[in-house]
């Protein structure tokens, strides 16, 4: 007889097993069809950098853009200090030059200053740039050409993690890996939908349709959804990469994604008219995807830890009536029946998920030329349940109308 939890966890192991599979397939199918193109010009490239008490970061997210391959006088240097209480614009104004323009002013948030530094860029193409984050050197040069096609609004480097040191930065590499390769099969979708740290934006694009928005957790996935609803494309390249500087802890990790999250939830109202046929894959697919993702994912946490109580409290029950005896609490019949666990059809759909999602990971590491890291194994046991955690908070949040604090 199938119970309901049964049912919970079949849909759950399918809708993990579709998406892998899903996805995979998309990436595989395309990745030798859509390509950059040779970019006949290089156009004047702005990188703004907002920064507020970033001190200690800076000046090696100035020098990093610095050090980039693209000719010197196709690119500046705007840094925006948002009224600091660190020494970060006093640093920032020691490399100040021809190139680097360094300004100051009231504090306001990331995204009013990243529109402050805007208007004061003179270049075609704006590049978002967190003070913690630095581009290699080859991130310009391997980016610019898909600004070759008009229907490109943005273009996205790959993200990696900065020198990571502690196990949760090093899951995060993990992540961060699979998620180009996600982020890739969106844009052979024609649905990427955000402008992470790092984006290069057309400058034309934000004079005609505004900055980022400044009432909003996730300006960037504002601004992503902005350009998709003007019916423009966003590109993910994966051979222009920038590095971040990853939260090194759980607390400080959940915090981001709580965050990340509840952002995500009021864009998606905000944009709610883009839920139809006519914004493609991403009006009828992806964005329905990711609400159901954050409602399922939710009650499946609340419901397996909602049953972990209540099996617990049970058990104690049984226990008592035998005074807590140890011996009985552990004695069994000595028979495991192993060809019942074999021939489960959860075990096999379990099995097959491991070996997709593990197959996602290889391709995504060998795709960012990364060696296989152990750590990967705790990725995918814990690493999810940190996910789901934030995915919950930034629901029950959104659902009582407050804003989760930085």
């Amino acid at each position: 007889m199938i119970t309901f939890n049964d049912i919970i966890i079949y849909i759950a192991l399918f809708f993990s097993l579709f998406s892998v599979i899903f996805f995979l397939t998309i990436y595989i199918e395309n990745k030798n069809e859509v390509k950059k193109g040779k970019p006949k010009k290089q156009p004047k490239i702005s990188v703004i950098i907002p920064a507020y008490n970033e001190g200690k970061n800076i000046l090696e997210s100035i020098k990093s853009v610095l050090k980039a391959e693209y000719p010197e006088d196709r690119l500046e240097v705007i840094v925006v200090d948002d009224h600091s209480e660190d020494d970060t614009f006093k640093q920032a104004k020691t490399i100040e030059s021809k190139s680097v323009r360094v300004f100051t002013k009231k504090h306001g948030g990331k995204a009013a200053a990243v529109n402050y530094g805007i208007k004061k860029s003179t270049g075609e193409i704006v590049m978002v740039l967190d003070a913690d984050t630095f581009p290699d050197k080859n991130c310009f040069k391997n980016i610019i050409g898909y600004f070759e096609n008009p229907e490109i609004m943005a273009a996205l480097p790959a993200i990696k993690i900065w020198k990571p040191k502690t196990i949760v930065q090093k899951c995060q590499a993990i992540e961060y890996s699979i998620m180009g390769l996600l982020k890739k099969a969106f844009f052979f979708m024609g649905s990427m939908s955000c402008t992470p740290a790092g984006a290069f934006i057309r400058k034309e694009f934000i004079r005609k349709h505004g900055g980022f928005a400044t009432n909003t957790l996730t300006e960037d996935f504002e601004m992503g959804l902005k350009i998709q609803s003007k019916n423009y494309q966003i590109a993910q390249s994966l051979d222009s990469q920038v590095c971040t500087i990853a939260p090194d802890k759980i607390k400080k990790l959940l915090r981001q994604r709580v965050r990340w999250n509840y952002g995500s939830l009021e864009n998606i109202l905000k944009y709610k008219n883009m839920l139809s046929p006519r914004y493609g894959d991403l009006g009828m697919f992806l964005l329905p995807l990711a609400l159901f993702s954050v409602g399922f994912v939710s009650f499946l946490l609340l419901y397996f830890l909602v049953k972990l109580i209540l099996d617990l409290s049970h058990q104690i029950y049984l226990n008592s009536l035998i005074n807590f005896d140890i011996i009985r609490m552990f004695s069994f019949n000595g028979k495991l029946s192993f060809s019942g666990l074999i021939t489960n059809e959860k075990t096999f759909l379990v099995i097959f998920m491991m070996m997709a999602a593990f197959a996602m990971y290889e391709i995504a590491r060998r795709n960012a030329k990364e060696k296989f890291k152990l750590e990967y194994l705790i990725y995918f046991i814990f690493y999810g349940w940190i996910m789901s955690l934030s995915q919950l908070i930034a629901l029950l949040y959104f659902i009582s109308g407050k804003k989760p604090k930085w």
